[in-house]
């Protein structure tokens, strides 16, 4: 997994890194923890669900699976890379980037 240290000292995947998020750690340990996230929000249709930091996008494919489009999702990331991957993930979703 790639990863590196952006202008701002943060650290940040790049390369093959948002894939193999998404292959090892969503399974392993973010999966999980969004659907358990997902559930104890106890979501009504109408309500809307801002997901900072959302990477890949795991948090809103689980809010999609429990509610379709009966709640509006808005994800932010600071990683271009991850937003690509998200966009790659849910292509029927729109993934705006910039």
């Amino acid at each position: 997994m790639e990863s590196t240290v952006d202008n701002k000292g943060g650290w940040t995947l790049s390369g093959d890194g948002p894939e193999a998020y998404e292959r090892y750690i969503v399974p392993a340990f973010s999966g999980a923890w969004a659907q358990d996230m997902v559930n104890r929000a106890r979501l009504q249709g109408g309500d809307r669900v801002l997901d900072l930091g959302c990477g890949t996008g795991i948090v809103s494919r689980h809010v999609w699976k429990a509610m379709g489009e009966s709640v509006c999702t808005s994800g932010m990331d600071a990683n271009e890379a991850v937003l690509q991957k998200a966009r790659a993930l849910s292509p029927e979703r729109t993934v705006n980037i910039g």
